[in-house]
């Protein structure tokens, strides 16, 4: 990781900061169209951004930037091809992934493409959920876009990126990078004459491009001393209902508590007997104002109706510190509607000698089988 002083006056508040160079360790492009959404690129010298149809997953350790503040970053993209880049959207990913090391869309198990965080084994979401389900806002991810700048002469794109984008991922709230080309299809119109780009297919170099053109941020750091951790969440309880008092379906419940101070996000885990597991990061809400509620809704973990255990939360701020752990204990919904709840014995055996039962006091009408008309069945029994 490289690190520099730059001049950056031109932002007001920051006057000049560290920069550190990060590279990706990871990257693929994924398909949605057609059996080209179940294929992995992982594997790929180029990264493809084609609009709404495809688009790219990019990482980097981040690791050593935990404690400080960003201030800018940027995505440094180099063109391949003749299609340039415009406007680009980079976004927080919350759900894990593999790259693997797939080409020309080959269906790789355990390795990412649209429709699976890892094919045939982890949904990126809930069931059937697709890889939208967790960016570009969806699924409590952050996003930013922008216009790229460049290419310069050795053709490289630097594309700006929202810092909260960056901090997410230097805090643990994030899995990576998509990065989404905005403009997608394209005109010209030269008097009468229109013509129309359909999703022109631009890329960029992978990793596997080799280190002279494999992508990387920069990370321009804020300046200042380390901050205090935020404090622990406040408030913190479970139940089955909703606010407005609607129950749950079986399985689920939800935790609430209240953001403190400094907060961007938290860590949520959930205990079961003697197995604790995180709850999934696209579950977990981002922290809003200070003293504001936050909501949780545990789902989609397989537990059974009326499963007891524990949650725990801790608030984390965006440099990447965590508050003190709060606990509390759970059960999830059991729901027992009265409209399914009938009596031991709703109809009384039938009479000796044969005879219509008396139905335990009830009128009951036999219909007509189908294509059949008989008086006789629209009668009530017992009369």
């Amino acid at each position: 990781m490289l690190l520099t002083l730059v001049w950056l006056g031109s932002a007001g508040r920051v006057r000049a900061a560290e920069v550190a160079q990060v590279p990706v360790t990871r990257d693929a492009w994924v398909s949605a169209v057609g059996e080209e959404a179940e294929g992995n690129n992982g594997g790929a010298d180029k990264l493809k951004l084609k609009g709404v149809q495809e688009f790219a997953l990019v990482d980097g350790d981040f690791s050593a930037l935990r404690g400080r503040a960003v201030a800018r970053a940027w995505l440094h993209l180099k063109r391949q091809g003749e299609e340039s880049l415009g406007r680009i959207t980079v976004s927080s990913v919350s759900s894990p992934w593999r790259e693997g090391t797939g080409r020309n869309y080959a269906a790789q198990k355990g390795s990412v493409c649209f429709r699976w965080a890892r094919q045939g084994e982890q949904a990126w979401a809930y069931p059937g959920s697709d890889l939208t389900a967790v960016i570009n806002g969806q699924g409590n991810s952050l996003w930013g876009f922008a216009d790229a700048e460049g290419p310069d002469a050795e053709g490289w794109y630097r594309v700006p990126v929202a810092p909260e984008v960056v901090a997410a991922r230097i805090a643990g709230l994030s899995e990576g990078f998509a990065v989404f080309d905005d403009v997608g299809s394209e005109y010209t119109r030269n008097g009468e004459q229109f013509t129309w780009r359909l999703f022109p297919n631009r890329y960029v170099s992978s990793r596997e491009a080799g280190a002279k053109n494999a992508p990387y941020f920069t990370v321009a750091l804020a300046e200042g001393g380390p901050a205090a951790a935020p404090a622990a969440v406040a408030g913190l309880s479970a139940g089955t209902r909703l606010a407005r008092g609607e129950p749950l379906p079986d399985g689920d419940a939800l935790a609430r508590w209240r953001a403190p101070q400094g907060a961007m996000g938290f860590d949520v885990t959930v205990r079961v007997g003697d197995a604790e597991r995180p709850a999934p990061r696209y579950l977990i809400p981002l922290a809003g104002a200070a003293g504001g509620e936050v909501s949780l809704r545990l789902r989609d973990l397989g537990l059974k109706p009326g499963a007891t255990g524990e949650v725990s939360v801790c608030a984390v701020d965006a440099r990447g510190q965590r508050g003190a752990r709060a606990r509390t204990p759970f059960q999830t919904a059991a729901n027992d509607p009265a409209w399914l709840a009938l009596p031991a014995n709703p109809l009384p055996p039938l009479p000796a000698g044969g005879g219509q039962p008396p139905g335990g006091g009830a009128r009951v009408v036999a219909p007509d089988a189908p294509g059949e008309k008989d008086d006789r069945n629209t009668r009530p029994h017992p009369p």
